[in-house]
């Protein structure tokens, strides 16, 4: 009942805004309450961390960068985008949880998502030969830093505040719990939360 409560709280601010939903959640939370909750969770996407630009520049701009001479011709971001959507859609419906069940690596799987999100929108001939550096520096280098992914306006100072009540009150214990691969403990890291985190769960990790 009191984990429920602590959720239908953010469930409720969560459409006044990041920012106002936040500062509403902290206040919220460390009021005095004969409801204290003795844990808290939060997802990870559009909750406390955001792609650090559109998907689809991201993946247009990567591929530019390996195939300069042939910058010109790609198409916009937004097909990119597009292509990333389907793509992304088709294959956590076919592969859950980042293909853990059959035994696939998160990488494989993503490997996947990205070919099929530039084989919809860019000639074959164009892309091969760039596919292998292009795959691994979108995987290893973009969207598992902060080059890819940003604190959402607020998360930072929630979470900071929610910490300080665990440790000096015996507030609630402090976890995300994400359908996400292995890569968001360092990217929390990278940003500079994880250390005010109890736990983080991944499907991938749970491979449910």
């Amino acid at each position: 009942m009191m984990l429920l409560t602590m959720l239908c709280l953010e469930h409720r601010f969560a459409a006044l805004g990041h920012r106002t939903s936040y500062a509403l959640m902290a206040s919220a939370a460390t009021a005095s309450s004969p409801l204290q909750p003795g844990l808290l969770t939060f997802d990870a996407t559009d909750t406390l961390i955001r792609p650090s630009s559109n998907v689809g520049a991201l993946y247009r701009d990567v591929l530019a960068k390996h195939c300069s001479s042939d910058t010109l011709a790609l198409p916009p971001a937004e097909q990119f985008m597009k292509a990333f959507k389907r793509a992304f859609k088709k294959q956590s419906s076919e592969l859950p949880c980042f293909g853990a069940p059959v035994g696939m690596s998160s990488e494989e799987w993503w490997q996947g998502v990205v070919w099929a999100t530039y084989g919809a929108v860019v000639a074959p001939d164009v892309i091969s030969p760039h596919l292998p550096h292009v795959f691994c520096e979108l995987y290893h280098d973009v969207f598992a830093t902060s080059r890819g992914w940003v604190l959402l306006d607020g998360a930072e100072s929630t979470l900071v505040r929610l910490a300080a009540w665990r440790d000096e009150e015996g507030g609630p214990l402090l976890g995300v719990l994400s359908n996400f691969d292995e890569r968001l403990h360092g990217i929390l890291e990278e940003l500079g939360v994880l250390h005010l985190l109890d736990f983080v769960v991944t499907s991938r990790e749970l491979g449910c």
